[in-house]
């Protein structure tokens, strides 16, 4: 008898054992896939970044509704990457990080113009009729390109003048874009204990070597003006997963 229930106590446990092994296979994907911060935006394999395909195309009739989309989709996450103190910022941080995606991938110079303006981008002199015309020229393997917003994400570089440890992505170089004199709000992040959050969009973008596609993240790096309240553009980095370059985008 005792023998008997030591039996039907193993084969319950063996059962219980392999129905639990099924959900976790069945569940483990869309852990994965529910996964936010940097990570994102990398395969699990070797640490390196991901080249699966970027799942959104855009054209010319569904532009404007998928940089909509993108702007609720920063706001989502910058909602949560930002922490509870500057959650309130996040639509702030999204409007501002949309127009400058928006300026690379669909430019349109008056709209651009009126953006930094608003910014309080400090202008040497007035633009130029060539200078109007030939915006978005430099950029023009950009224009209508592939996008992901599923491994978009938002995260904080600078908090309160701390530089935060970052994880090693793979990267095997980067490209960075630096105009913040231009802009106001803290110039050294470090120094005037400011903060810092970067909106990080995977893209599909032309290699000035070789003409081959790459899959680049372009992260748009913002400071944070706690007198104002709001976020200034800083700089833009561009992180490649091969050697080569690629032009630099409008900030």
């Amino acid at each position: 008898m005792i023998r008997f229930r030591q039996t039907r106590a193993i084969v319950f446990v063996c059962l219980l054992a392999v129905v639990g092994a099924v959900f976790a296979l069945r569940g483990w994907p869309s852990l994965r896939h529910a996964t936010g911060g940097p990570s994102a935006a990398f395969s699990e394999r070797s640490g390196e970044p991901a080249l699966q395909p970027l799942e959104i195309r855009p054209d010319r009739s569904t532009v404007e509704p998928l940089l909509m989309q993108t702007k609720e989709a920063i706001t989502s996450r910058a909602a949560v990457g930002l922490g509870r103190e500057l959650a309130p910022s996040a639509a702030d941080l999204a409007d501002a990080s949309t127009e400058l995606f928006r300026a690379a991938i669909f430019p349109d110079f008056d709209r651009f113009e009126a953006f930094r303006l608003a910014r309080g981008f400090k202008r040497p002199m007035p633009a130029t009729e060539q200078e109007r015309t030939s915006f978005g020229a430099g950029i023009a393997d950009m224009f209508l390109s592939p996008f992901s917003l599923d491994r978009m994400d938002v995260r904080i570089l600078v908090r309160e003048g701390v530089e935060l440890a970052q994880p090693d992505e793979g990267f095997v170089s980067r490209m960075t874009t630096t105009i913040s004199p231009s802009y106001p709000g803290p110039q050294d992040a470090i120094k005037q204990k400011a903060t810092v959050a970067e909106v990080r969009v995977p893209v599909q973008r032309r290699c000035l070597k070789t003409g081959e596609n790459l899959n680049v993240v372009v992260g748009f790096r913002f400071v944070w003006d706690s007198r104002s309240r709001r976020w200034f553009p800083q700089s833009i980095v561009q992180y490649l997963t091969k050697n080569g370059a690629v032009t630099t985008l409008p900030l």
